[in-house]
């Protein structure tokens, strides 16, 4: 292929030069392009929207993946990519994100809305009481200890009772099956979540999540050896692993890439899944995986 400009024969670097200068995205877009063709793909571009760059047909299978090609270093922005999981979920379709990196390499993730679904049954029906101790609370009772932990996998366990988390703590007192004393005095619901965001200023929108991940049959512990905000299990968590790696992010949520893409990474390498739960109306899942086109 020859290109002329202005009647005279260009190069492809002037070429290429010319057309980043009129689409600063052109770079890494070609560098999606290029990778896809060269893995075998019949590659259609999109040029009039915004979020998607290709359709992807493809090879042996009937359907086409959707591909929104992003830099290195492009923002990460929540919204456009919640509008376009929405748009999907109704059709056969998958989203892939391709990342070109600085050097041209191009890395791929498959992006879903999601709604986690566990099978743990709330089965506590019994009260009991806990001790406040700066950032946990104890359970002493032995019985109502061994309840929590077998029943609903609530907690660890230490000495003869139970060590809850602070959001452990406020979801078994909103259920009305823990009390909790501080200092000799039983204290309110509302007294435990001030006390809760002196040690954790956002448990207020991470206990959201909790709660809505209890409420739809998970178990969930804190991610912090992931790195992420929780780590949630479908089934009983002392004979599986966690099947979602879980941060919790606002609805403008927006961050880099490289962010993302450790969360995505770690995930993969420890066979689960990586998630942002969006704080809406109702909270909203965005699943990433790792594919290999």
């Amino acid at each position: 292929l020859r290109v002329k400009y202005d009647d005279r024969e260009i190069t492809f670097h002037e070429l290429f030069n010319k057309l980043i200068t009129e689409d600063p995205r052109f770079e890494h877009r070609y560098m999606v392009f290029r990778d896809l063709k060269k893995r075998g793909y019949r590659v259609e571009c999109t040029p009039n929207n915004e979020e998607i760059d290709f359709k992807v047909y493809m090879k042996q299978k009937n359907g086409k993946n959707l591909v929104s090609a992003k830099a290195e270093r492009e923002e990460f922005n929540i919204k456009p990519l919640r509008t376009l999981c929405r748009t999907l979920n109704n059709k056969q379709n998958q989203l892939w994100i391709a990342i070109a990196d600085e050097e041209g390499d191009v890395t791929y993730y498959g992006l879903s809305s999601i709604k986690p679904k566990g099978n743990i049954k709330k089965t506590i029906k019994e009260k009991g009481k806990g001790v406040l101790i700066k950032n946990h609370v104890f359970i002493p009772n032995k019985e109502f200890a061994y309840t929590l932990l077998k029943t609903e996998f609530f907690g660890k366990p230490f000495a003869k009772g139970l060590q809850l988390s602070l959001i452990e703590t406020l979801y078994l007192m909103e259920k009305k099956v823990l009390d909790v004393e501080h200092q000799g005095k039983l204290i309110s619901f509302k007294r435990m979540k001030n006390l809760a965001k002196q040690q954790q200023p956002d448990v207020e929108k991470r206990y959201r999540v909790y709660k809505d991940l209890k409420q739809k049959g998970l178990s969930v512990k804190t991610g912090f050896k992931f790195g992420t905000h929780f780590r949630a299990y479908e089934k009983d968590p002392h004979k599986t692993h966690a099947d979602y790696l879980i941060d919790v992010v606002d609805k403008n949520f927006s961050t880099g890439w490289s962010l993302i893409s450790r969360g995505v990474r770690l995930a993969h390498s420890v066979r689960k899944t990586y998630t942002l739960a969006i704080l809406d109306n109702p909270i909203e899942y965005l699943a990433f995986k790792r594919v290999r086109p």
